[in-house]
């Protein structure tokens, strides 16, 4: 019963703290949550789907609010400053250097440190949500299950395209879509959402 799961106390906080976009306490307590749906309810119940579903969608919006991608962006843009004053100024580049790649080396290993994990959030996330779907294909037997599954596809559909592949990105949102549209009046709120997320 996923009403079960949804009056637990860390469903509602989480909730709370994603609005708040406290990302790492979110996270902590959906973790905490499916833990316990997998230990009270079955790795494979609808319940811990509504727990994979949350603790996915917390990694995603983490990655959304600050996607890796600029980590990279910053590390190429820092590179191309270093050239720029080279050229400009060759003598004070060459006094500066080696204090220079040492402090550049440091960052670089930072920021790398960073994109793994983010990198692996994303994997997390994936994986999490991709069992939500999984479980919810095999278990629609209500409105609410069915509607789940809508919203699982259509944050696969944001996961791909986060990371750039179009394609699928477009084949989770049309399978939202015919989902809602199976099951929501045209004029319900659901419908607009999967089309203009």
């Amino acid at each position: 019963n996923m009403s079960t799961i949804k009056s637990d106390i860390r469903f509602k906080q989480g909730r709370k703290f994603l609005s708040e976009k406290m990302y790492e306490e979110a996270i902590d307590i959906f973790s905490s949550l499916l833990q316990s749906s997998v230990e009270s309810h079955g790795e494979l119940s609808v319940e811990s789907a509504v727990a994979y579903f949350e603790y996915g969608n917390a990694l995603l919006e983490k990655e959304e609010e600050k996607p890796s991608d600029n980590l990279l962006n910053n590390v190429e843009e820092e590179e191309q400053d270093d050239e720029q004053d080279e050229k400009e100024n060759p003598k004070e580049a060459i006094a500066d250097k080696e204090p220079a790649a040492v402090e550049n080396s440091a960052n670089d290993e930072n920021n790398q440190q960073e994109f793994d994990e983010a990198e692996g959030d994303i994997q997390i996330a994936w994986e999490s949500l991709d069992t939500a779907r999984a479980i919810l294909s095999k278990n629609c037997d209500s409105v609410a299950s069915k509607l789940l599954l809508s919203e699982v596809h259509i944050r696969l559909g944001d996961l791909m395209r986060l990371n750039g592949d179009s394609k699928k990105c477009i084949e989770e949102y049309l399978f939202a879509f015919e989902i809602i549209k199976r099951e929501c009046q045209p004029y319900d709120k659901s419908v607009f959402f999967s089309l203009f997320s």
